[in-house]
């Protein structure tokens, strides 16, 4: 029976999981929230965007400034509160799984989740992939992050996280369109808005942003014995394009 209703049913139960988890943090909205390494990001929110951008380009100040900036302009139209500002960080929890979702069906049909020699339950299996590949990615992203979301949760981690799955989900339909026609660019604003999404994420995690930019690039060195060499140049014109995105920060 369980078997059945998580296989079957998969984007209910995954959906419900979210929900309960999103009112329970929602009901414990009260609770302190602030992080160590996020309190300059709490202070500064409310301050003048002029002071928002002398502080964070700054020798004084480690992290960027992308979390403040957001939560400045997020605060003007809810308030400062704690609890205004960790709605924000649940918006963006939501975001970043509407995109795991997503990314989900595009990488469930590769997954052997099932295995027949009847054909015709083919069919049948392939959505049972799809679906229960969308449960387990779902789940798995969604159990932890929303559940810190009611203690110390650090926004920008929910902010960098949306970014991250936005561009891979970006990346991968750029490549999937890419591997299509091997002899054509692909769907280049697909590439663009991999760019942008990759450059923009190093305004709130440099780390994070670091790692998945060059995971990215490794995937792409990995197949490029069969690129062409205008394919080639499209692809390094795309991370000439990140690392100018990244001048402001340097």
């Amino acid at each position: 029976m369980l078997q059945t209703l998580l296989i079957r049913h998969t984007s209910r139960v995954a959906f419900a999981l979210v929900a309960v988890l999103s009112l329970f943090t929602i009901l414990t909205l009260g609770q302190r929230s602030v992080a160590a390494d996020e309190f300059s990001m709490y202070w500064s929110a409310e301050k003048p965007l002029a002071t928002i951008l002398h502080l964070y380009f700054s020798p004084y100040e480690n992290n960027p400034a992308g979390c403040a900036i957001v939560q400045h302009y997020w605060g003007n139209i809810f308030g400062f509160s704690d609890e205004s500002l960790r709605i924000l960080s649940l918006v963006c929890i939501w975001g970043a799984l509407w995109f795991l979702w997503k990314l989900s069906h595009l990488t469930a049909q590769s997954l052997p989740l099932f295995q027949t020699t009847n054909l015709e339950q083919d069919s049948t299996n392939s959505s049972d992939n799809t679906a229960l590949a969308g449960l387990i990615i779902f789940t798995v992203a969604a159990s932890t992050p929303v559940m810190w979301m009611a203690a110390n949760f650090a926004r920008y981690q929910a902010m960098v996280i949306l970014l991250g799955l936005a561009a891979l989900y970006y990346y991968l339909r750029w490549f999937q369109s890419h591997e299509q026609e091997p002899q054509k660019q692909g769907n280049v604003r697909y590439l663009m808005l991999y760019v942008a999404l990759t450059g923009l994420s190093f305004y709130f995690h440099y780390l994070s942003a670091a790692i998945f930019a060059v995971c990215a690039g490794l995937h792409y060195l990995s197949t490029i014995r069969r690129r062409s060499t205008e394919q080639i140049l499209v692809w390094g014109a795309s991370q000439l394009g990140i690392l100018l995105l990244l001048v402001p920060i340097v």
